[in-house]
């Protein structure tokens, strides 16, 4: 009985165990469930999970930039519509929904689009239902055909455009992009713009329309020209001028680039593209992955003085001072700007305000201060053909300026300017740099210069007008403040060594001359035939 009672003992306490065994495993795969139950939503095998969205489990992968597609290239018959503008939304103000859109056979596309389809877009257009065209300085004796548009607002480019035309005695028009839309456009707009019949009204309008500035204001006209329904085409003979980066705040990169490669693929027989400097169509390169075929043709270097506000120079030691014309974006920031350091270092300088007459009230002057802003500005062009000296920082201390975060103004276009130069140095180095996302921000930008070396220094100088070889004997360069300040202390006669008053106009003019040549053979391609005479260059 005792043996049977100690037998009887140790089962039971084998069972006790084996239960709690079970009861141990039971919770445990009560709390795996729940845990997993609560994770599943920021889960995914495909994606890294995130705290701030639920990915499509379904989704198929984004390509960052079109070269990653392996679909065929978009054509705009194959819209489908996934989801309209609702209705009763306003237009012009307020949020609206995207105007979805899926090319068929493109599931990386339609899946960028599912994630952005519950989001509100920015509307860009501002006033389309009628045709604003005004006249520019017309002139009687010149001819109004063909019917020129110029589709551009900025000035210094409608003062180079008259210079062109005006030597072929040529009229033209204008219209004011930025009485149509903010800078940017998006693909929504663009298409509203085709369906509302504006692109229609323009190209009736015009046998030649030049678009220039930036090129996104284009996007309605260029949008046209995929329509698989000829009548809704822009007729006319269309010329993108690239003077300010071809996507300049546009939003929606990939259907933007989706427009560009398939102009690239199939080009339209009446469209031409030109560049005023090489970086537009070396950064257009970059991110596309190709361009169409790009002419360059320099500004004129005209200017035409008409604000009857400017008023001679009174200050009797201008011909003893260097000028600066104060950029209004410097007055608009706290942050330290090149103009800090030149008041930090006591370095006298005459302040110009933003319309201050031009290149003839600059001769007054023995000097011209400019600190770029851009890879290229009218201003620049202007002041060499009228022979103005200029003081530009070097490229080393441009760059010391913007790394030290006291030229916020530059720092963007130093950072195209990098990436540009990293991808025609090395393309297997931009790749690798570009899936490390390298070109994300400018965290490691200071990086590029010394992996890549010489061969980058010089990419850098030759895509950036001031530095470029063939403007840098008509300019001076400072690499210092402290040289600065002792360049500006030189007498008017001991200044001008490189004689850029003379030189400058002098080398300008045959760069003019180059230009023209290029516009009329432009011209001729379109099938017109311009008169035009060298001598036609002493009129400036």
């Amino acid at each position: 009985m005792t043996v049977l009672a100690l037998a009887g003992r140790k089962r039971s306490r084998l069972y006790r165990f084996m239960i709690g065994i079970l009861v141990m495993v039971s919770i445990l795969l009560v709390y795996v469930c729940l845990l997993s139950s609560i994770l599943q939503p920021f889960y995914n095998h495909k994606t890294r999970p995130s705290r701030f969205r639920r990915p499509c489990r379904d989704c198929k992968p984004v390509p960052e930039t079109i070269n990653d597609a392996s679909e065929k290239p978009f054509e705009a018959k194959k819209f489908v519509v996934i989801q309209n503008v609702p209705k009763g939304l306003p237009r012009l103000r307020g949020d609206v929904y995207p105007p979805l859109r899926s090319y068929n056979g493109n599931d990386r596309l339609e899946a960028h689009l599912r994630r952005f389809k519950n989001k509100p877009a920015d509307v860009k257009l501002l006033n389309y239902t009628d045709l604003q065209i005004e006249d520019w300085k017309p002139n009687p004796e010149f001819a109004d055909s063909p019917r020129i548009t110029y589709f551009n607002g900025h000035r210094g480019c409608q003062e180079n455009l008259h210079g062109v035309l005006s030597r072929f005695r040529l009229n033209f028009r204008t219209v004011n992009p930025r009485n149509v839309t903010h800078y940017g456009m998006r693909e929504q707009d663009a298409r509203e713009l085709i369906d509302s019949g504006y692109i229609g009204k323009l190209c009736n309008a015009s046998d030649i329309i030049i678009v220039a500035d930036t090129v996104p204001d284009a996007r309605g006209i260029l949008l046209s020209l995929l329509e698989s329904n000829k009548s809704r085409r822009c007729q006319s003979n269309i010329v993108v001028e690239m003077t300010n980066r071809y996507d300049w705040m546009v939003g929606d990169k990939y259907e933007y680039h989706q427009m560009l490669e398939a102009l690239i693929d199939t080009p339209p027989s009446n469209l031409w593209w030109v560049a005023n400097n090489p970086f537009e169509e070396a950064f257009f390169l970059t991110k596309v992955g190709r361009t169409p075929n790009v002419t360059l043709i320099r500004s004129l270097g005209v200017w035409n003085v008409e604000n009857k506000n400017v008023e001679p120079v009174k200050d009797n030691t201008s011909e003893s001072s260097v000028a600066v014309v104060i950029n209004p974006e410097f007055a608009k920031t706290n942050r330290a700007t090149p103009m800090t350091l030149v008041d930090a270092h006591k370095i006298p300088v005459t302040r110009l305000p933003k319309h201050y007459g031009g290149p003839p009230v600059l001769l007054q002057y023995k000097a011209y201060l400019e600190f770029p802003y851009q890879v290229s500005i009218m201003k620049f062009y202007e002041n060499l053909a009228a022979g103005v000296p200029q003081v530009i920082p070097t490229p080393r201390l441009l760059f010391s300026l913007v790394k030290a975060k006291s030229h916020h103004l530059f720092a963007t276009w130093l950072d195209k300017l990098e990436e540009v130069a990293v991808y025609i140095s090395d393309p297997d180095l931009h790749a690798k740099m570009k899936r490390e996302g390298r070109f994300d921000g400018r965290n490691d930008l200071w990086r590029y210069s010394t992996v890549t070396g010489a061969t980058y220094e010089a990419r850098w100088m030759e895509l950036t007008d001031f530095y470029a070889s063939e403007f840098r004997p008509y300019v001076y360069y400072f690499d210092s403040f402290e040289e600065l300040a002792e360049m500006v202390q030189r007498p008017w006669r001991e200044f001008d060594v490189q004689n850029v008053r003379v030189e400058g106009p002098r080398f300008y003019k045959k760069l003019r001359r180059k230009s023209m040549l290029a516009w009329r053979d432009l011209f001729e391609e379109m099938g017109y035939e311009v008169l035009y005479a060298l001598e036609d260059d002493k009129q400036d």
